[in-house]
């Protein structure tokens, strides 16, 4: 049978009807009917994925990169990225003309979508995250809210008492404190903030010598990473940071000698954040904060940071850390295929 050379001629825009919209779709296809050969056919979208970000405080080609895997293999959704303070009305449309996922890892600052199921940051004080990760059996320390007539009992407590901002961030505020004391300094302890406060035990975490505590980024409760973050320096006495009103105590704090870092595969501490990802189904990106107790060994959370600037993958921060670490970062669960994947199953179900 002999080939007809005119559908080399066909007009892109007749081929069009029969074969696909897409530019892509509509080339190769004319080269393939021209050929021969079997054409092709597109796969129509039936989801949109907003993905909202900020770029400096991500670097964009991380969701450029998730974008592309996700149109890779997911031609049923397709993805936009666009800035999350800046609500483009052409983007606000698009948006709703299909079923829609909205997806951002920091809080939305005043991005209403117009429908769709979302998914981001939301801002949640400390007192908060830890009743919503008590009501699910997750490990936590003992927390009450300090007032003028709180008392403590050295016998229940212990020693000595951290007390914490209920909305500090980056160990801003925290002090170690005489268990015996914390009534007397209740006014020193209070007046640089009017946030509450919140009263924990103290609870040793140190690694020979070495106050340590991990981090688990968590997207839609998988893990990306964990890092096992340290001290530079040893601890000092706990008396003498507890006499010190400047003494530093919080684990994630940059003064007592930076911090060494590595990527951590414990089992057992990803598990935990990940599980602790379940109470907060409203938001999108966690960053896990946990300890390990040094005499038992037990595993407790600290705080999640469900506000969700913790795109440590690629964030300003990220960017000050050695290099060939922040790449371990990526590799170890590989997280962007791993962000992609998540994208197009969440997409899928919860789209709406």
């Amino acid at each position: 049978m002999e080939r007809d050379d005119d559908m080399a001629h066909v007009k892109a825009s007749d081929f069009t009807q029969r074969y696909g919209s897409s530019s892509y779709n509509v080339r190769y296809n004319l080269v393939a009917a021209a050929q021969g050969q079997p054409q092709t056919h597109t796969v129509e979208a039936t989801y949109n994925l907003l993905i909202l970000q900020e770029a400096f405080r991500q670097d964009p080609s991380d969701w450029v990169a998730i974008k592309q895997r996700i149109e890779r293999d997911a031609p049923d959704i397709e993805v936009r990225i666009a800035n999350v303070r800046n609500r483009n009305p052409v983007t606000a449309r698009w948006q709703v003309r299909r079923p829609s996922l909205v997806f951002s890892p920091l809080f939305l600052f005043g991005y209403v979508p117009r429908g769709g199921a979302v998914f981001s940051g939301h801002f949640l004080g400390k007192y908060e995250q830890l009743r919503r990760l008590s009501s699910i059996g997750i490990p936590m320390p003992q927390t009450e809210v300090l007032s003028s007539v709180s008392s403590f009992d050295p016998e229940v407590w212990g020693e000595y008492l951290i007390v914490k901002p209920n909305n500090s961030n980056r160990g801003e505020g925290v002090k170690l404190v005489r268990t015996i004391d914390v009534c007397a300094r209740y006014n020193e302890l209070t007046a640089l903030s009017r946030d509450r406060f919140l009263v924990q035990p103290f609870i040793d975490h140190s690694e020979d010598g070495y106050p340590t505590e991990y981090r688990v980024l968590t997207l839609f409760g998988r893990a990306l990473y964990c890092a096992r973050n340290r001290w530079g320096n040893k601890r000092p006495p706990l008396a003498e940071i507890a006499a010190n009103p400047l003494g530093v105590i919080a684990s994630n704090s940059n003064q007592m000698g930076g911090h060494i870092r590595s990527i951590c595969n414990d089992a057992e501490i990803i598990s935990l954040g990940e599980r602790a990802h379940e109470a907060f189904s409203e938001c999108a990106v966690l960053g896990v904060d946990i300890i390990r107790e040094s005499q038992s060994g037990r595993l407790l959370v600290l705080e999640v940071n469900p506000h969700g600037d913790v795109w440590h993958l690629s964030s300003p921060f990220a960017k000050t850390i050695d290099p060939q670490y922040a790449r371990a970062r990526y590799a170890q669960f590989n997280a962007l295929d791993r962000a992609a994947e998540l994208l197009i199953k969440t997409t899928r179900v919860a789209a709406r």
